[in-house]
């Protein structure tokens, strides 16, 4: 099944499988996708153009089609589409995040003696407090903490 990508192209990575066949992967809000016709060359696409891609559900989705879009073209385009898949908001690095804070907190309550649902419902309220607090800012300064270690 196919879906449609609106959006600007942040990096274009030229790869090639073990068996030396090329191909491009391009990142667009922090996905990748998978260009194997070549399409992005045949377009003249580089990093900051707009555009609006088809293509393939799953882990690797393969570009069926991709369009260069004008300023005019991709705001309408933006409205009708969705820039991410639907199953995943946010980037890449915060999906990662979020896994891990649930990993985390889940192998935490593992070897806790407390009834499933008890450890069900405490996994996601812990999971949630770990992911603020790998995302804390200082107060003063809005910048990330540097020192993540507990100051004594």
């Amino acid at each position: 099944m196919a879906r449609e990508v609106v959006g600007v192209v942040q990096d274009i990575l030229d790869k090639a499988t073990e068996k030396g066949q090329e191909y491009v992967v391009l990142r667009i809000e922090g996905e990748g996708y998978f260009d194997w016709k070549n399409l992005a060359a045949q377009n003249q696409v580089k990093p900051g153009d707009k555009v609006r891609l088809r293509v393939s559900d799953g882990r690797f989705p393969r570009v069926y089609d991709l369009e260069k879009l004008g300023d005019a073209e991709f705001k309408t385009a933006q409205a009708q589409a969705p820039t991410v898949p639907p199953a995943r908001t946010g980037s890449r690095d915060e999906f990662i995040t979020r896994l891990s804070c649930a990993r985390t907190a889940s192998m935490a309550l593992s070897v806790m003696d407390m009834p499933v649902k008890e450890k069900v419902k405490e996994l996601f309220h812990l999971a949630e407090e770990l992911e603020k607090w790998v995302k804390r800012v200082k107060e003063q300064d809005g910048q990330p903490d540097a020192h993540p270690v507990a100051k004594h």
